[in-house]
């Protein structure tokens, strides 16, 4: 893997660990999201709440289906393909 490979590996990371961290707090998320006046307030929510590792447009804009079992488990395999494909160089 050449190092622009690593680093959209990387990135890519990020974003899935944000997504899966939103997903099993998701209670959380929708609250915050249902008391936001708009989308700016609903990310900066977001951000105290889950860490500034990705943008939260990124849980803004997730299909809702993604929190069926199916959708995560699909969630869940990316993350786990990636964190070996980094941690196994």
């Amino acid at each position: 893997m050449d190092p622009r490979e690593r680093r959209a590996a990387e990135e890519r990371l990020a974003l899935l660990e944000f997504l899966v961290s939103a997903l099993e707090r998701r209670r959380e998320v929708l609250d915050l999201v249902w008391a936001a006046a708009d989308r700016d307030q609903a990310a900066e929510h977001l951000r105290h709440l889950l860490g500034d590792s990705a943008d939260p447009a990124i849980v803004l804009d997730m299909q809702i289906w993604r929190m069926t079992a199916e959708g995560r488990e699909e969630l869940e395999t990316e993350l786990r393909r990636l964190r070996q494909l980094l941690g196994g160089e």
